[in-house]
């Protein structure tokens, strides 16, 4: 007999299933930890949620007169709307898999679950927090396109950070965290050249800060950087490598594949890094599924006959298939003309200050979702979901709080 909801477990096995879901959510969000969270109380009503933002009034430092009131100054609001939307996954857990399993897998299903949790979430938040018209780059660029991997003026410095934070984060009055900082969420190629600055290694022989936020990596001049694989990346939209590769897929990829089939294999290379580029980003063009693939062999013979195909992994690498292991591509790739190249790629560290990202959830599944687990709905109940589902919904709560620092990097 089918069952649905929790009902499939007793209810001290969906409080722990509950416990490993939310602790392993709430142990890998980088991006959501950054949000002023909002909730939707008593079932309220309504896709869209809208609150207002006062601004500050003017200083007024002259001195008031005993005899005469205060000038009054007007009070403005900027009001804003955020939609909720309907997000959620699950796994499919088979009989079988628990008969034969030595370890949990149950646990590990809430555990998975957790996880693709926060990915969504993060993946939702970086694209708010990450675009907008206030920005900086590295080295005088005034286009993605110009930057290069080979050129080190291009790559991070402590100038550079520092400028963000000093110049405009702080004297645009950004609010500051209860410490007196402000956050910044970068990429771990990034902060691998900035790792590499002899200031930044001998600070960290002799100061080790209390760290605040996950995946916090250190405390620099008045801002906390958290280092992230969730950080985003335009992948390929720089400068061709040299010698450039530049040509398209011959098939499409499929979630997992490590093999792609290309139009030619010139100038590709044992090592390399490609991306793999759905759609170019340029200015506050946004594509989630662009990535970049390391070589591992070139000139594979295609089953298809189609093109030539080359061996790879992905960082971060997508589930396995039924062809190949794990660590293949994470995103399908359905249109052939999909560009594969050696640009170099372009980083954006965002600058964020509390109340600049706001969170909304319905407290009919909470701001971490609920854990749902459904069925079996087959005819010999040898199945059962595991998932989880939220109502959430993000937005810029101050668009002037929000910046955007573009580099380039030594690795890609």
């Amino acid at each position: 007999m089918a069952t649905t909801g929790t009902v499939a477990l007793s209810g001290e096995v969906q409080k722990l299933y509950d416990g490993d879901y939310y602790i392993s959510g709430q142990s890998q969000v980088c991006w959501d930890q950054l949000a002023n969270l909002r909730m939707m109380m008593d079932g309220q009503k309504g896709q869209t949620y809208e609150s207002v933002t006062i601004e500050s009034l003017q200083p007024t430092p002259t001195a008031l007169d005993e005899l005469s009131d205060v000038a009054t100054q007007s009070m403005r609001a900027n009001p804003y709307d955020i939609t909720l939307f309907e997000y959620g996954n699950a796994v499919k857990l088979t009989k079988y898999v628990t008969a034969v399993s030595y370890s949990d897998p149950l646990k590990q299903a809430a555990e998975v679950n957790g996880y693709s949790f926060a990915e969504t979430v993060d993946t939702i938040v970086r694209a708010t927090a990450g675009q907008g018209s206030r920005f900086l780059r590295q080295n005088g660029r005034t286009a993605r396109a110009s930057f290069t991997t080979a050129t080190a003026a291009d790559h991070i410095t402590l100038a550079f950070l520092e400028r963000g934070v000093q110049i405009f984060a702080r004297t645009i009055g950004m609010p500051l965290y209860p410490d007196g900082a402000v956050c910044a969420v970068m990429h771990p190629f990034v902060s691998y050249d900035m790792g590499q600055t002899s200031d930044i290694r001998t600070m960290g022989t002799r100061l080790v800060p209390e760290l605040l936020f996950n995946a916090e990596w250190l405390y620099w001049s008045g801002c906390r950087l958290i280092i992230s694989r969730n950080a985003k990346a335009f992948w390929g939209s720089g400068a061709a490598g040299s010698p450039a590769v530049a040509t398209t897929l011959s098939s499409p990829l499929n979630v997992g594949d490590s093999t792609m089939f290309v139009a030619a294999t010139t100038n590709i290379t044992v090592g390399m890094w490609l991306n793999i580029v759905d759609a170019t980003e340029t200015g506050n063009t946004w594509t989630d599924t662009n990535e970049i693939a390391m070589v591992t062999r070139v000139g594979t013979a295609g089953a298809s006959g189609v093109g030539t195909g080359v061996d790879f992994y992905c960082v971060p690498g997508g589930p396995g298939n039924a062809t190949y292991g794990p660590g293949g591509v994470r995103y399908a790739h359905s249109t052939i003309s999909a560009a594969i190249t050696n640009n170099a790629a372009v980083y954006p560290t965002v600058l964020v200050g509390p109340n600049s990202i706001t969170k909304v959830a319905s407290d009919l599944t909470g701001p971490w979702g609920e854990t749902m687990v459904t069925g079996p709905f087959d005819i010999l109940g040898r199945f059962v979901n595991v998932g989880w589902y939220g109502l959430l919904g993000y937005g810029r709560t101050r668009e002037d709080f929000l910046f955007r620092l573009e580099c380039g990097a030594a690795e890609l």
